[in-house]
């Protein structure tokens, strides 16, 4: 499995506008609706991405601009997935471009295999000795190479990785908290809720109701 596509499969877009606009000098668009993300394609030409207070950045056919803030609504929304996850990709592959330490490490021969276990089997109780053995390292090599390309020791990394996946499932109103617990490696609810609590600041029952009040889930998870 590429770890990549795997790292990004919980990307979910909702509320999704897609717009064309043909422009030429000196039209051009305002984005003040507040969204979260826009994403600027020219499909002919070439424009200018003027942001508040920054340089401004030319963006030619080709190429992309993902802007922070900032038919069927699924489609829409799952196309955005689509063109983020491409951009992403090709941006990280460049050779001018910072991709975070993980993106790096995915080649590395020894944090890589390390890497893929936890993606592959995450809920497994992985210790820094089973993943070293792995790549075939001691367990003081493995957690070296690790920390120095990932910015975190491999049982860390593991714990914000479960910690991700979590806060995806708790999307899912079906999922009791004890469910996803397990799905991430925790025999209880206790455990998981501290460990959820430490790492992202807020109980996992807490955050199931902000991200339920937000907006409608779209997709169904699997019973467990």
């Amino acid at each position: 499995m590429d770890v990549f596509d795997e790292l990004l499969r919980g990307v979910r877009g909702r509320g999704a506008v897609f717009g064309r606009s043909v422009l030429c000098a000196p039209w051009s668009l305002r984005f003040t609706d507040g969204a979260y993300l826009t994403l600027c394609m020219p499909l002919r030409g070439a424009g200018w991405i003027v942001p508040e207070g920054g340089e401004p950045l030319r963006v030619e056919a080709g190429e992309a601009a993902v802007v922070r803030g900032p038919g069927d609504q699924i489609v829409l929304d799952r196309l955005l997935d689509w063109m983020l996850v491409c951009t992403l990709r090709d941006w990280f592959d460049r050779p001018e471009a910072n991709p975070p330490g993980w993106y790096g490490a995915l080649g590395d021969e020894v944090a890589g295999p390390a890497l893929r276990a936890m993606h592959e089997d995450p809920a497994h109780p992985w210790t820094t000795a089973e993943l070293a053995g792995r790549a075939g390292v001691s367990r003081t090599t493995l957690a070296k190479r690790f920390t120095e390309l990932v910015g975190d020791g491999p049982v860390a990394y593991l714990t914000e990785w479960r910690m991700t996946l979590a806060a995806d499932l708790l999307t899912h109103p079906e999922l009791t908290v004890a469910a996803v617990a397990r799905r991430v490696g925790y025999a209880d609810a206790f455990g998981f809720s501290a460990a959820f609590k430490r790492v992202r600041g807020e109980s996992p029952s807490a955050f199931r109701r902000e991200a339920l009040a937000s907006g409608p889930v779209d997709a169904a998870a699997p019973a467990g």
